[in-house]
């Protein structure tokens, strides 16, 4: 007698049990044989893999993340989802195929079913190359009369937006820019940190952007315009933090993928800031918003921005000068901010509010623009009070917007405490 079963074959014959064995093998069927290699509760696929494809949903042109806390994605069985390598092609095993986005549906443990015909392994799906990242104007004007730019991937005739800048013509730098949170976010990936890119022409006037932020061109820039001799080292310090960095609005760690994480280092998503800032209380107010939407299992929508123009004094009068990177003695473009803002929103709770963090070292004391509530927050894990690192405030969304007018509008019910 043969008895079948999912995990074994059970043979009761004595002197014959090899032979025999041998014939109830070709008695199961081909489905029941191969059934310990998946799992009937649908597909787990490893996260951290660099070449791997980005996923995003079957149904809508949106990233797909793991759940909180989870080591790999999740899908049912016979669950639909689309594998994407923009501006590369997918490997499927040692085949190379000609599309940078094809179809998926779950079959099993970590296997998947491809343009419904082939049953691939996830390991064994890959992307030829690094993906391709594109900044492109929209055509529409945003806060301020500002040029709308998406920054994502260009996939078949499908953008998959990473984050929305508003950018000013006027001063040559971003408003802001727009980007969401999973909640997933410290499961992602930590991709090496690419160069900057300028982006098309059509948006910044200014060739070579990234050469101004260099301490060389910089220095004598900012020299020029406080009155000091070329190659003072009052301000602009080579072998310390006191330099003005390409400053992220968009943070890169604040993304799940290796590609998104790269698609932050266009230069329109960067703005002059002190290094002592940028490594000080702005870096804690980034990771503190990340562990916010990681402690609480929240997906957060956040907009990043500056206000206003720093400034130090002149070396012979003592006035105020405001510092720009760029000065050719008619024009002045990308300003170093007095401030950089960052409101984060829950948009289940309707709950958000302002992080301000000032962006001037040499500063040594500071005037809130609006009411600090910062001692109601107990989720930010910062020295506020401290010069280096940027003094730093908290407000709501309303009191302000009643000064920054270019806050994107949102409905706000409370405070995200």
């Amino acid at each position: 007698m043969i008895i079948k079963h999912q995990k074994f074959i059970l043979v009761t014959t004595g002197a014959l049990l090899l032979v025999i064995g041998v014939v109830a093998m070709a008695l199961v069927s081909h489905e029941d044989y191969f059934k310990p290699l998946f799992s009937s509760e649908g597909c787990q696929l490893a996260i951290n893999r660099d070449d791997a494809p980005m996923i995003i949903a079957y149904d809508k042109n949106e990233f797909v993340y793991p759940e909180p806390g989870e080591s790999s994605f999740t899908f049912s069985k016979h669950e639909s989802l689309r594998l994407v390598c923009p501006g590369s092609r997918i490997n499927l095993g040692s085949e190379l195929t000609y599309t940078n986005i094809t179809s998926a549906t779950c079959v099993s443990g970590n296997f998947l079913n491809i343009n419904n015909k082939t049953s691939v392994q996830w390991t064994q799906i890959s992307c030829a190359s690094e993906a391709k990242k594109t900044a492109k104007l929209t055509g529409r004007t945003c806060e301020n009369n500002g040029k709308e730019v998406n920054i994502g991937f260009d996939v078949n005739n499908i953008f998959l937006t990473v984050m929305r800048i508003c950018f000013d013509p006027k001063k040559q730098q971003a408003l802001y820019s727009e980007a969401n949170i999973t909640a997933a976010v410290s499961q992602g990936s930590s991709a090496a940190r690419p160069s900057w890119t300028q982006g098309p022409s059509s948006i910044f006037n200014i060739k070579k952007v990234d050469q101004y932020y260099k301490i060389a061109k910089q220095r004598p820039t900012i020299n020029k315009l406080l009155g000091l001799e070329p190659t003072s080292t009052k301000y602009i310090q080579s072998h310390s933090s006191y330099y003005l960095a390409r400053g992220h609005l968009t943070a890169k760690a604040d993304n799940f993928y290796d590609a998104q994480q790269d698609a932050t280092f266009f230069l329109i998503n960067a703005a002059p800031q002190w290094q002592t800032n940028n490594d000080g209380n702005w870096k804690s107010v980034e990771a503190s918003v990340r562990d916010y939407a990681e402690a609480n299992q929240v997906n957060i929508q956040e907009i990043t921005g500056v206000y206003g123009v720093a400034t130090l004094p002149h070396n012979s009068t003592q006035q105020e000068i405001e510092l720009y990177l760029y000065n050719d003695g008619k024009q002045s473009f990308l300003p170093v901010p007095e401030f950089y803002w960052k409101l984060v929103y829950e948009p289940i709770s309707q709950k958000g509010l302002v992080i301000i963090v000032q962006n001037n070292p040499y500063k040594t004391n500071w005037q809130p623009i609006c009411e600090d509530i910062a001692d109601k927050i107990s989720w930010i894990n910062w020295k506020r009070n401290e010069q280096k690192g940027g003094f730093g405030y908290v407000c709501t969304v309303d009191s302000f917007k009643k000064i920054v007018s270019y806050v994107p509008k949102l409905t706000v019910r409370g405070i995200l405490t």
